[in-house]
Parts: C-alpha cells; sequence; structure tokens
C-alpha cells in the first residue's frame, strides 16, 4: 500500500497539483526569520526560528502533532541577541534539543537546551568556550547529542563540534585547525553511526568525519574555482552503508544552481539545477513517500518568475513550485515522515518577515482537503475605542477522520481565536465552537484577565486545524 501511495504521490507532483495554500505560522507584526525543523514522529514535528520583539532577537519554537499546529513556545527572554536555531528530535530520550548562538555581552556563544517529554523547555547550557561560536547544527548519533559550529577565537575561523553523552557536554574539540581560510556554516550528521560535518572553506565545500575518537582530516568535496556555498546533508537509506548526500549552491555556470555529491566517494559533483535563473539555498530531506528506499528531496529558492519562490526536487522528478507570490520567498527548510512532506521557510508578504509552511501528504491529500477552512468576514468598528465585533466563519472540508494521513474532522476539536499585541505576546483567547456556521466574538479591549489593554495595534488569529488566518485591529485610548 505504501508503494502505491507513493506512486500517487509522485505523479500529483509532477502534474503539480501537490501542494497545499501556505500557511503563516510566525509571530504577528514582527520579524520571523531563519526557520528550522525536524520530525518527531508519525505526523509530528518541531520547528523553531528567531523574532525580534522589543529590539532584540529572540528564539521561538512551534509544535505540530496530528490535530496541527499548536501556540508558539518561547525559549529565549534575553535582552541581548539569540540567532541561527537548530532543532532535532532524540528518539531515545524522547525529547527535542535546540542550539543556538547568544550574544554574551559582546561574544556569541552556543547554548544548547533539551525538552521533557512534554515539550517543555528546560534550562539552557553553554557549550562552546572562548571567542565568537556562531551557526550551531545539533544532530543525534544513537546515544550522544552532537552540536558542530564555527569559532573565531584565533582567526581565521575553525569548525568545532562537542557532544552530549548522557549527563555532560565534552570539552569542545577542533574539526579543522586552519591558519590560512575560514571554515564556515557547518551541518552536522550521521555517516556509518559516525558523526560527519560538512562546511564551507574559502569558496570550496569540505568535509570530516568522527572516527576512532578523533577528526579525520578535513577532505575537499569541491574544487571548482567558482563559489560553491551553504552545505546541506542528508541520510538516503538507500545508500548503502549509511552513505550520504550532500546539497550546495554554487555560480559555476554564470548563474546559481544547486549541486550534489553523495555514497563514499564524494568523487562526482552532479549539477540537480539547470535553470538560467538563480536557485539558492538548498535544504534536504532523508525520506520522500517510499521510506522503504529512503529516496531524498529538496527545497531551494529560486527566482525563474522575476522574484524568490520555494520550489521542490524529488529523487528522478522534475522541479515544481511549492510557493510561487509577489514577494521573497527564502530560505526553505525540509522535514518529512511516512506520510507526509513540511517544508518550511520566510517570507516578506506581509510587509515584514513571516515563517510560511506547507504540509503534503501522499495520495493527493492537502491541507486543502484536510481540515479547516477560517476566513474573517468584518472586523467593525476597527479602529475600536470600546469594544469590536470580530466576525469569522470556519467550514470544515474534511473528507475523512483518519489521522495518519493528516484527514481530520475539526467539527469535534476545539478551535481558538487568539488575540496578540505588536510583540507578538498573547493577551487573550476565545474558545470557539460555532464550526460551520458563521460566528462572532466581542473584543472590549481586554486580556484574560479582564483588565483593560493599552492602545495599540492588535491582531485577531483564529488557528483551525491545519491553516492560520489573522487580522489587524488597532485599539484606540
Amino acid at each position: 500500500m505504501k508503494i502505491i501511495n507513493s506512486l500517487i504521490f509522485f505523479a500529483t507532483v509532477l502534474y503539480g497539483q501537490w501542494w497545499p495554500p501556505a500557511v503563516n505560522l510566525g509571530i504577528p507584526g514582527a520579524d520571523d526569520i531563519n526557520p528550522q525543523a525536524c520530525r518527531r514522529q508519525a505526523d509530528h514535528t518541531g520547528m523553531a526560528w528567531q523574532t525580534n520583539i522589543g529590539g532584540n532577537w529572540e528564539i521561538f519554537t512551534r509544535f505540530h502533532r496530528p490535530v496541527g499546529w499548536g501556540d508558539t513556545v518561547r525559549i529565549t527572554n534575553n535582552s541581548l541577541d539569540d540567532c541561527y536555531p537548530s532543532i532535532v528530535y532524540d528518539t531515545g530520550r524522547n525529547c527535542y534539543w535546540c542550539a543556538w548562538q547568544k550574544d554574551t555581552a559582546g561574544f556569541w556563544n552556543i547554548y544548547v537546551v533539551r525538552s521533557d517529554s512534554s515539550n517543555h523547555w528546560l534550562t539552557p547550557v553553554r557549550i562552546s568556550a572562548t571567542g565568537d561560536n556562531e551557526h550551531p547544527s545539533i544532530f543525534v548519533i544513537g546515544t550522544q547529542v552532537w552540536t558542530a559550529w564555527q569559532n573565531n577565537s584565533t582567526p581565521p575561523v575553525d569548525i568545532i563540534a562537542s557532544y552530549y553523552n548522557g549527563s555532560t557536554w565534552s570539552t569542545p574539540m577542533p574539526v579543522t585547525q586552519d591558519s590560512i581560510f575560514d571554515n564556515i556554516l557547518p551541518k552536522i550528521g550521521d555517516h556509518n553511526n559516525h558523526p560527519f560535518v560538512v562546511w564551507q572553506r574559502d569558496q570550496d565545500i569540505y568535509r570530516s568525519e568522527y572516527s576512532g575518537s578523533a577528526w579525520q582530516p578535513p577532505q575537499a568535496i569541491t574544487s571548482d574555482p567558482a563559489i560553491d556555498s551553504l552545505p546541506e546533508l542528508t541520510n538516503p537509506s538507500s545508500i548503502g552503508g549509511g552513505g550520504m548526500m550532500v546539497f550546495w549552491e554554487s555560480d559555476r555556470n554564470g548563474n546559481w544552481d544547486i549541486y550534489r555529491t553523495g555514497t563514499d566517494s564524494f568523487n562526482v559533483n552532479i549539477r540537480v539545477t539547470t535553470n538560467p535563473a538563480d536557485d539558492l539555498s538548498p535544504n534536504s530531506l532523508n525520506y520522500i513517500g517510499l521510506t522503504e528506499r529512503g529516496l531524498p528531496g529538496i527545497a531551494f529558492a529560486s527566482n525563474r518568475s522575476g522574484n524568490y519562490d520555494i520550489y521542490f526536487i524529488g529523487y528522478f522528478m522534475d522541479t515544481v513550485f511549492v510557493d510561487t507570490n509577489y514577494s521573497s520567498d527564502i530560505s526553505p527548510v525540509m522535514t518529512g515522515g511516512d506520510w507526509f512532506v513540511c517544508i518550511l521557510w520566510q517570507s516578506d508578504r506581509n510587509g515584514d518577515w513571516d515563517i510560511y509552511g506547507s504540509r503534503a501528504y501522499m495520495g493527493e491529500i492537502g491541507e486543502q482537503n484536510c481540515g479547516a477552512n477560517p476566513v474573517f468576514s468584518r472586523v467593525y468598528p476597527n479602529p475600536f475605542r470600546t469594544q469590536t465585533d470580530i466576525r469569522f466563519q470556519i467550514t470544515d472540508n474534511s473528507t475523512n477522520t483518519d489521522d495518519r494521513y493528516g484527514m481530520i474532522d475539526i467539527s469535534s476539536k476545539i478551535q481558538k481565536l487568539h488575540i496578540y499585541d505588536i510583540s507578538g505576546r498573547q493577551v487573550k483567547s476565545f474558545t470557539l465552537s460555532d464550526i460551520g456556521h458563521r460566528s462572532s466574538v466581542i473584543w472590549f479591549g481586554d486580556d484574560q484577565s479582564g483588565r483593560a489593554v493599552p492602545p495599540g495595534v492588535y491582531f485577531a488569529r483564529i488557528v483551525a486545524g491545519e491553516i492560520t488566518v489573522q487580522e489587524k485591529i488597532v485599539h484606540l485610548r
């Protein structure tokens, strides 16, 4: 049955009818950038990103379950910046891990935090030493949690790694010790049950593997005189012996294209995209439907339509668009499982940066026919002084209640309307039960405790199934 569904899946993609409408997953009124994502199990997904709130960057997360995306969960709350999160799920410990770079009084340092089994974040731990430490990447390999990042304590920049053994983090160890070139933007993964790191060294892509209790000497993946940058890696199970695929962007053809290499040799650079436009920021996924074969797929940003949009390529498949919008859609990331693929990216279509996402299910199942369709019909008066009537409709267009395939009957699910302030803080929440009919709530400009909120800009957001919509509301003095 999986193979039959996968064939339908591939055919649907080829004819461009697969990706459902994009969903805004960011925080209203704030810049949301640098999304990252990972799969937990079944239909569960974790995502992390950074948001500019109160004049500095903070790290936020959200978790997807069969009933849809949950509310935002804040990891950091500091007066300085927290940036570039990386997130992974730890099957053995049944928890998420998130790493990021934190401004500590003028120096960037790497912090890591784990969740409990209920997805509540615990106390962060600093794992880096001296100098500026940036762009962490985190991955679970067996019982160990590995993190790699770039460090410039003694320029040029080198790659550093550390691992968690179940009780403590190891002393940071150098992956590179380069006296000439900068080594930046590492990504860590699993190669034959060994930690494996790829990174950009000057204008080429390099790799190293941790074997015999030491990092092996770096080896070049590319040697072209053009610029090869932004490496990403994946572990497709169809490649024997736990092999590895590496993707990156290159301008060796006069424009930016996506390249890849793989298996255990890394000797051949294969051009993935051949469009005369610029194709940038590849991000790969281990599984596309045929879990038994572990076929990889990639998402990337391309300006082939005159502005940057998100595109997808499955193994042995043509390029299809995920989202086309008259805005800049960039920095895609992917995750997925046996029955779904999820792509997240950042978009400026609302006048600021937001995180958008699209989850597609196998067998021609998408968000447009699994769950809810919420629409605001009127907010009046707006602006308001004492009260405003928020009118909307949520229709249930589910056709099945099998959550495994992402098809959920929302008539039995509790829906919410949330009010957020301009900083992204939730101030009030209304429970919606009149699914399938026109409905409204009256907001008196108060918070959950009944206290009057200050005048300013607020956002009404409805989360129903997989779809999120929001409306701007102005509260006057």
